[in-house]
């Protein structure tokens, strides 16, 4: 996959593919005010993110969780863009299928050539600057992850951290994309992934920046799945830093 520069305007990730921009849009599962405050430091920062028993769009850390997914260009400029791909949220605690209580269950559908779909955690609460977290405490990030089965399995996923640096010269905030490519892994069992945060970089190989990490993110690619698994469902547990 070509490198990707991250922007933030108004509340729409961008990425810049090899000079083509391509919207990537967020959706926020709630947007409550409450739940936000300043600093740099979540409110209930400990090891475990989410387990997913709240069944709660805000994970463990009182962050905002959401989904993603591409989009493209509408030929009537004045309408919004035209999504190429989706993802949505449920949860799921079905006897043979939830791994313990609860278990996060993504639905997607990348059946478009080039489009990618997926789901984001939150790690920090600040507003300005965007929300971010330090993990120097952490050397690893682990997560169960299944896939529903049959024609259902997305094969490879892609794990990432966005780490905030500081500002562009227009004032924009920029994330470096770190990412864990899990290509050909997942399965129809449970498997614990344990990555070590030092296995995160960008397309530049330029390690993750482990004092500032924004978002942890799970994404299903169009590019990163066999012919046949464009659409299906993944289950997610247990995601905790260690």
């Amino acid at each position: 996959m070509r490198p990707r520069i991250l922007l933030f305007l108004s509340g729409v990730f961008i990425f810049v593919i090899a000079g083509v921009s391509s919207a990537h849009a967020y959706n926020e599962l709630s947007q409550s005010a409450s739940i936000r405050s300043t600093g740099e430091k979540p409110l209930n920062q400990q090891a475990l993110l989410d387990n997913f028993n709240t069944q709660s769009a805000i994970n463990l850390w009182n962050c905002i969780t959401g989904t993603f997914h591409s989009e493209k260009d509408n030929p009537d400029p004045t309408k919004p863009k035209i999504p190429t791909a989706s993802c949505t949220v449920s949860f799921t605690n079905a006897p043979g299928i939830a791994y313990e209580g609860y278990s996060l269950k993504l639905d997607y559908d990348v059946s478009v050539q080039d489009s990618y779909a997926g789901y984001y955690s939150k790690l920090g609460v600040s507003i300005s600057p965007p929300p971010q977290a330090n993990l120097s405490a952490y050397t690893a990030v682990s997560f169960w992850a299944r896939a529903e089965g049959g024609v259902n399995n997305p094969q490879g996923f892609k794990v990432e951290l966005h780490d905030y640096t500081p500002p562009l010269a227009n004032g924009e905030p920029f994330y470096q994309i770190a990412y864990y490519d899990t290509a050909n892994q997942l399965t129809t069992s449970w498997r614990k992934y344990t990555i070590p945060l030092a296995s995160f970089k960008d397309y530049s190989s330029t390690v993750l920046d482990k004092t500032r990490v924004a978002e942890l993110v799970f994404t299903i690619e169009w590019s990163n799945v066999e012919y046949g698994h464009e659409v299906g469902t993944m289950y997610i547990d247990d995601v905790k830093f260690e």
